[in-house]
């Protein structure tokens, strides 16, 4: 006898099938409410990302001939949502610090080729694989630009800088990060950001 011909067997499956279904569903509500955390803190980041880029103390010796500065945001596979991105900076947004500026989409493959133009910062779009994000950080260590990530867990893992959220937002930097690229920071806005030691 086949164990779902037996009645009370039925019904275990039954439950078992609901139970899997929940459970099922439980796990896609997280995930769609993880993915809308991230979004949440892409938004937030948006207009925090040139605040955080101006207040390099070699911030004008990174940007474009005729004083431009170019910000580029790097996807790995979502063009779409980096071009978005980019575009949005540009609605939200006259100057940084004063100087003219343009924000561009631009895939990490192509950022890292070696006559790709050096951005004034770099901007991630998604989370990238360790071995992307570990190229990405490398590239902006060795060009002394800074590499923000609106992604938790991405400053812990070596990105420049990011936000913290908690009863507000604060910036956050990687202190090790900032060391290695060189790069020095407003002591006053420090002060008042979170540190990754």
């Amino acid at each position: 006898m086949l164990f779902y011909s037996n009645p009370n067997n039925r019904h275990l499956v039954f439950v078992w099938l609901l139970g899997l279904v929940s459970g099922l569903g439980l796990i896609w509500s997280l995930a769609a409410r993880a993915s809308d955390v991230a979004d949440r803190r892409i938004q937030i980041s948006l207009p925090i990302f040139p605040r955080i880029v101006a207040v390099d103390n070699g911030f004008r010796d990174k940007v474009l001939p005729k004083e431009k500065v170019l910000l580029s945001f790097l996807y790995e596979s979502n063009k779409d949502k980096a071009e978005k991105l980019a575009e949005a900076l540009k609605q939200k947004l006259t100057n940084v610090a004063g100087l003219e500026f343009t924000a561009q989409a631009v895939s990490v493959q192509d950022q890292l080729a070696a006559k790709a133009l050096i951005p004034t910062a770099l901007f991630v779009t998604e989370h990238f694989s360790q071995q992307t994000f570990v190229a990405v950080l490398e590239y902006s260590i060795k060009n002394q630009r800074i590499m923000f990530s609106p992604f938790v867990g991405d400053v812990e893992r070596g990105a420049t800088a990011g936000i913290a959220i908690t009863s507000r937002v604060k910036p956050f930097f990687n202190v090790k990060t900032l060391k290695r690229a060189d790069i020095d920071i407003n002591p006053i806005l420090m002060k008042l950001s979170k540190r990754y030691e």
